[in-house]
């Protein structure tokens, strides 16, 4: 979960594991030094106009290395402000369920 200017708010267990295996939130970490391309990042910010992102993803893993996901952004809303739930899938993973 991500709060309104991309901040890392609270992670899965499974999300952890995709960051690397740390073994608390990298919660602080943004998104421009989680993901590689600025597209990218731009189009999915573009959840904060309320509309649900998507897009193949390198991920920076804080603990060193990357990894290719398809990332799905959803704005979240409520009265704590603007809040994104970002759903993360390994490529590998993604490729075996379009098959």
């Amino acid at each position: 979960m991500l709060d309104g200017a991309g901040t890392v708010k609270a992670c899965t267990p499974r999300a952890l594991e995709l960051l690397g295996g740390a073994d608390t939130a990298p919660s602080g970490l943004d998104l421009p030094s989680l993901v590689t391309d600025p597209a990218v990042r731009d189009r999915l910010a573009g959840a904060a106009a309320g509309r649900d992102a998507c897009a193949r993803v390198t991920l920076r893993r804080p603990g060193g290395g990357r990894l290719d996901v398809d990332a799905q952004v959803a704005s979240l809303t409520g009265d704590t402000g603007a809040c994104f739930l970002v759903r993360l899938l390994p490529a590998a993973e993604s490729a075996r369920e379009d098959a």
